[in-house]
């Protein structure tokens, strides 16, 4: 903001006090001229201001406008703060509950290790009985189930068949 200064004859202001320092009814008529002409400048300058702040009045409420405006925008950016610290505050016990949650399920991880272990040469040793099992005692009952247990019957020797030989000798008699 700037101040104005105002340029009055500089006559009239030396004369101006000695006129203000006597009664109105006791001024003679230089003081009453100097008083006039003092007021009609005073009254002139007020137009102007006057007139400077009309022609000011739009800018003015322009900048009133952009004021209010920035005001609103003020608090709605105090409201997006508010939740976004709160919604910071959420995310970090989230990553702190999450960290827990990691710790505790490494430590089970490493928990399991040695039972993992312990389990797995259990089925290797399951599986190297159950091809025991296969190669062994599994064979020789499906050896077992596949062979009969009828003996065949071997055909007789048909006694036709020695009897030519027989008669032969004969023949040579």
């Amino acid at each position: 903001m700037s101040f104005i200064v105002f340029c009055f004859d500089t006559a009239l202001l030396t004369s101006l006090p000695s006129a203000l320092g006597k009664e109105p009814a006791g001024r003679g008529t230089f003081d009453h001229v100097v008083v006039k002409q003092v007021e009609d400048e005073l009254q002139k300058r007020l137009a102007e201001l006057t007139e400077t702040l009309a022609a000011g009045a739009p800018e003015r409420e322009a900048r009133a406008q952009k004021v209010s405006i920035a005001a609103a925008q003020k608090e709605a950016a105090k409201v997006k703060d508010a939740a976004t610290k709160e919604a910071a505050k959420a995310a970090v016990e989230a990553q702190k509950a999450a960290v827990a949650a990691e710790k505790a399920a490494a430590k089970a991880l490493k928990a399991l290790g040695p039972e993992m272990k312990a389990t797995a040469a259990e089925l290797k040793s399951n599986k190297e009985g159950l091809e025991d099992f296969k190669t062994g005692v599994l064979q020789s009952f499906t050896e077992l189930v596949e062979r009969s247990s009828v003996v065949p019957e071997v055909a007789p020797e048909e006694p036709a068949a020695e009897a030519p030989a027989a008669e032969a000798p004969a023949a040579a008699s």
